[in-house]
C-alpha cells in the first residue's frame, strides 16, 4: 500500500475442492499437478486487477492487497473476476470447471494492521467454508467487518 492515505483492503480468496467435494478430496487435489496448475491460472487471472499485488500464500490461498486508491473499487473488482472465473479458467487455462472454486474475504484497514488482517482473514476462512458449503462455479464473497469482531457478512446469491 502507498501514498498517504493508509486505508487499504486485503482480500484472501480460499480455492481449495470444488463444489461438493469432501476434504479428503481437497487435500488429494491440492497434491495433485492439475490442481497447481489450477491454482497458478487463478493467481495469473487475479493479477490482472490494476494496482492490487497478489501473493499465493500458502498452497490454496491467495492473498490480494491494494492500494488505497482501489479502496471499494476491489470488491467489485473481485466480483467480476468471481463471475468471469469458471469460463475463462477453462478457455484460458484449461482448468475444469469446479477444480478451483473462490471464496474470497475481504476486509480493509490500514497498512499498520496488514499482519493482523492477514491472520483474520485466515481464522475466518474456515468458519466461511462452513457457512459457504457448496457455493456453485463461481464462488463466493464476503466481508469481515473490524467493527463488529471481524463478523462474516455474506449475502446468499438468488438462482
Amino acid at each position: 500500500m502507498t501514498g498517504s492515505d493508509p486505508s487499504g483492503t486485503v482480500t484472501r480468496p480460499k480455492s481449495n475442492g470444488g463444489p461438493g467435494r469432501d476434504d479428503r478430496h481437497a487435500r488429494a487435489f491440492v497434491n495433485d499437478r492439475r490442481c497447481d496448475r489450477a491454482l497458478r491460472a487463478h493467481v495469473d487471472a487475479l493479477s490482472a486487477i490494476p494496482r492490487a499485488l497478489v501473493v499465493r500464500d500458502g498452497g490454496d490461498e491467495v492473498l490480494i492487497v491494494g492500494t488505497p486508491t482501489v479502496t471499494g473499487r476491489l470488491n467489485d473488482q473481485l466480483d467480476a473476476f468471481r463471475q468471469a472465473w469458471p469460463d475463462w479458467a477453462r478457455a484460458k487455462a484449461a482448468v475444469l470447471p469446479g477444480d478451483v472454486v473462490p471464496r474470497i474475504l475481504t476486509v480493509e484497514g490500514p497498512a499498520a494492521t496488514l499482519s493482523r488482517l492477514r491472520n483474520e482473514l485466515g481464522s475466518k476462512m474456515g468458519p466461511f467454508k462452513a457457512q459457504v458449503r457448496n457455493p456453485g462455479l463461481m464462488g463466493a464473497i464476503a466481508r469481515l467487518c473490524p467493527e463488529r469482531a471481524f463478523a462474516i457478512e455474506y449475502e446468499e446469491e438468488s438462482t
